[in-house]
């Protein structure tokens, strides 16, 4: 789950990283804030461009994914078609709707929502793999000594009817 977590992490930093293209790029600028200014959606519109976005972001993780796989099946072309509909959910979509949301801010006001999202992640969404293991509980015989309840010697054996 954790690989599976930070594979997908990966892909997604990749293709946040990547050239911005697509129709809607020439009317925004990733360095500042879109061209045209948006008035603030309603809670509601808020809500929906979120989970827009959300699915746009999994649909060019999983995309980037699937490339992965088909290079590793050498399947170049495959690949680079898995890439450009990347770039598409990406570039295009997600962006589109991340300028409608207001995602983007102020650098002071980004900073804080990445801390708050990322303290989210650990202490809400994942708290279990960023604590440590819990010890397990001994019986106080060293470890070759220690049964399991099938061989314990007041066990019976099972019998071997058929």
């Amino acid at each position: 789950m954790i690989v599976l977590r930070a594979l997908i992490t990966s892909a997604f930093t990749i293709a946040l990283s990547t050239y911005m293209g697509g129709a809607f790029a020439a009317s925004t600028s990733l360095a500042g804030p879109p061209v045209e200014t948006v008035d603030t959606p309603s809670p509601r519109t808020q809500k929906d461009l979120a989970r827009s976005m959300r699915g746009e972001a999994f649909a060019n993780a999983s995309y980037r994914l699937y490339a992965a796989q088909a290079q590793r099946e050498n399947l170049p072309s495959v690949a680079r078609l898995f890439e450009r509909i990347a770039d598409v959910e990406v570039n295009e979509h997600f962006k589109e709707e991340a300028a409608l949301s207001g995602l983007v801010s102020s650098d002071a006001a980004n900073l804080r929502a990445s801390m708050a999202g990322e303290s989210h992640e650990s202490q809400k969404m994942y708290p279990a793999s960023h604590s440590k293991p819990k010890p397990v509980a001994t019986t106080g015989r060293p470890p070759s000594s220690r049964t399991t309840p099938k061989t314990r010697p007041d066990t019976p054996a099972p019998s071997s009817r058929r």
